[in-house]
């Protein structure tokens, strides 16, 4: 169980994130896209993408995966949800679920 000051800090956390207008930058850009040369993806796979911020992630994994694939983008940040969204509705993919979650306590099935 969580306790008070676990609790406040997300909360803390969750606010910073929330109020970031914007995100995305040069730098978290060339700092996130290099992880995905260790992961070879492949059409038609399924990829969770815990703390998936404004989605830079979870949009290039999109595209990897094809539009037989699926994605799962959780953020317990709605303001950088919204942002992920707008970006993945002006590339319009449609394999990309966004999660407002806290990913310590998402529940997926075993093996999924």
């Amino acid at each position: 169980m969580i306790n008070q000051y676990e609790q406040q800090y997300k909360r803390e956390v969750i606010d910073f994130f929330n109020s970031r207008t914007s995100y995305d930058n040069e730098y978290t850009i060339q700092r996130s896209l290099p992880l995905l040369e260790l992961i070879p993806f492949q059409a038609g796979q399924k990829v969770l993408d815990l703390a998936t911020g404004t989605g830079i992630i979870a949009i290039a994994a999109g595209i990897s995966v094809g539009t037989e694939g699926e994605v799962i983008a959780v953020d317990f940040s709605s303001g950088m949800l919204t942002q992920a969204q707008k970006k993945i509705d002006e590339l319009g993919l449609q394999n990309i679920q966004l999660v407002e979650a806290d990913a310590e306590y998402i529940d997926f099935d075993t093996d999924s």
